[in-house]
């Protein structure tokens, strides 16, 4: 799970300390120029090499900042994407509930089909939001759209894993490294139309979709079999909405 209103403090706390060592790098090199005029390294070799030092680290700490702020911008993003997908999701939710009402008409229930279709849709299109033309959930295969949707109804992930070494790293101070890139398939997952199998968020959407046609059905055994599925997705749905 991702924590987004935390990960969002961290990087203000981030920027705030770096904010301040910058000053004190500004404070220190004041200093070391106030009353010394150098013209050359040879007027006063020592001074000269305080200053090529604090200079050096100042530019490192600007680079940090800059790469504080970049990772900070991409985490708000992202939080504002997952809280879409949230908000999807707990629509999602009450159409699953509404549907599992025996009493519900073919008609309603094709209703409900397609807005749930809506609503993977527009998921599948957060899961391929990008920053800086990057795509944020595709791990470090950032120039690679996350997921794509095949014609037989699979939902690929096209990223890299969840699992294994694959980090995409910004230096925010001196040997410490912020980890930016989150994996689709951990917050969404897939699904093989194929072998009908698959996790996550797109294989509850998907199965749900056939349980809701499966539902309206005339064939009594078919309908029933259709229900009983779409009350098991309520809780499919809902573990997909703790999941991000």
């Amino acid at each position: 799970m991702i924590t987004r209103i935390s990960t969002v403090s961290m990087q203000n706390n981030l920027i705030n300390q770096l904010a301040n060592n910058q000053n004190k790098f500004y404070e220190l090199q004041n200093q070391a120029l106030t009353g010394n005029k150098l013209n050359s390294i040879i007027d006063n070799p020592t001074d000269a090499a305080k200053i090529i030092i604090l200079n050096n680290g100042l530019s490192k700490l600007e680079s940090y900042q800059k790469n504080v702020s970049a990772a900070q911008s991409e985490y708000e993003i992202m939080d504002s994407t997952l809280a879409n997908v949230v908000d999807r999701l707990q629509r999602a939710n009450e159409l699953a509930n509404s549907a599992s009402n025996e009493y519900n008409t073919p008609e309603n229930l094709q209703a409900i089909k397609n807005e749930i279709t809506s609503i993977k849709d527009t998921i599948l299109s957060l899961s391929n939001t990008q920053y800086m033309d990057m795509y944020i959930f595709s791990g470090t295969n950032t120039n690679t759209n996350a997921f794509t949707l095949n014609d037989d109804g699979s939902v690929v992930y096209n990223g890299t894993p969840q699992t294994g070494a694959y980090q995409r790293q910004l230096e925010v101070a001196e040997d410490t490294f912020l980890t930016l890139n989150a994996a689709g398939d951990a917050l969404f997952g897939s699904y093989d139309a194929a072998t009908q199998t698959g996790d996550g968020i797109f294989k509850t959407l998907t199965e749900l979709e056939a349980a809701l046609d499966k539902a309206g059905s005339t064939d009594a055994t078919e309908s029933s079999e259709g229900f009983t599925k779409i009350r098991e997705s309520i809780n499919l749905v809902q573990d997909g909405i703790d999941n991000v």
